[in-house]
């Protein structure tokens, strides 16, 4: 292979980027590197990274070329790292970068450099080619710059998807929560509610209204919960099993058509049959009007006691 295929080959691995060390390995000289930047078939990125000239810039190669930028064993991290991850709410840019302190980095001028004591294998991992943060370490560097509710609404999305487990999450509090770190008062309020048994909710409609009831002192409900009497009913989106309490969400996205609101009321009077209290919500309350979604719960459960001691 020539070294101009050696390069490509490297560049094509990483968004058509090459390190000005990576370059010299290959048998590049200072000299051919500058050449070819005059001649516009390399074009700098910064001092020590170089691109594919007429490469078009993306985020995922500017996030790259941050990593490659900031030296060997950097990696993407915090909200830059969750973006690359798909977790929603957050942007790749402005980008985030971790490093290992002892290692042989290198201030970037594209990214907000963090330096940590210690990166262990288990959190370095690679996404679209880039090194990242792995979700479970983005989530507890970035424990000490958001809100508890915020850390939750991370904590199951990404847990829900199966970025991170209870295991995971336990284990990296453990490693990494040491006296005085950022966020570690939150980190272990996290862990408290959350066993390495827990489910977290399936959507952020649910994580919403959970949030509701526990602000309220209100016990939780369960989510997705697979009801039936003497065959199955369906699946419903919060129970009190206790109670016999079914709490149907209407969704602004789902549920809308004729087939659909059939569907849903024909489930509703099988439930009904077998003993359960069905009330019905709307998905603008549970994120607008969160007093009235609290207020029908609350209803529910005042007739449901009063069933039970008839």
């Amino acid at each position: 292979m020539t070294r101009p295929e050696r390069y490509l080959n490297l560049a094509a691995r990483q968004h058509a980027l090459a390190t000005r060390s990576q370059l010299m390995a290959l048998g590049y000289t200072p000299h051919d590197i500058a050449r070819r930047i005059a001649r516009g078939i390399f074009e700098e990125v910064t001092g020590r990274v170089v691109r594919i000239g007429g490469s078009p810039p993306t985020p995922h190669q500017t996030a790259m070329a941050a990593v490659l930028d900031s030296g060997p064993g950097a990696v993407l991290a915090r909200s830059s790292a969750l973006a690359l991850w798909g977790l929603p709410s957050f942007e790749i840019l402005p980008l985030h970068v971790l490093r290992d302190r002892s290692g042989r980095g290198h201030e970037t001028t594209l990214a907000t450099m963090h330096t940590t004591v210690r990166l262990d294998p288990e959190h370095v991992m690679e996404l679209y080619g880039i090194p990242v943060s792995s979700p479970v370490r983005a989530l507890v560097d970035l424990a000490g710059v958001v809100s508890y509710g915020r850390l939750e609404r991370i904590c199951d999305w990404a847990w829900s998807r199966r970025l991170l487990s209870g295991t995971s999450l336990h284990e990296a509090v453990a490693a990494l929560c040491t006296r005085g770190r950022p966020g570690a008062a939150k980190l272990r309020a996290l862990l408290e509610a959350r066993p390495i048994g827990y489910r977290p909710p399936e959507s952020s409609l649910e994580a919403r209204a959970a949030e509701i009831l526990a602000s309220a002192g209100e016990r939780a409900l369960q989510a997705q919960v697979d009801l039936g009497d003497d065959d199955w009913i369906g699946r419903v989106d919060l129970v009190d099993l206790e109670l016999r309490i079914v709490v149907e969400i209407q969704s602004d996205l789902f549920h809308t058509s004729v087939s659909d609101r059939e569907r849903d009321r024909l489930r509703r009077e099988r439930l009904r049959a077998a003993g359960w209290i069905v009330i019905e919500v709307a998905e603008f309350d549970v994120w607008h009007r969160p007093d009235r979604f609290l207020a029908a719960v609350r209803q529910a459960r005042a007739e449901a006691r009063r069933r039970l001691a008839a």
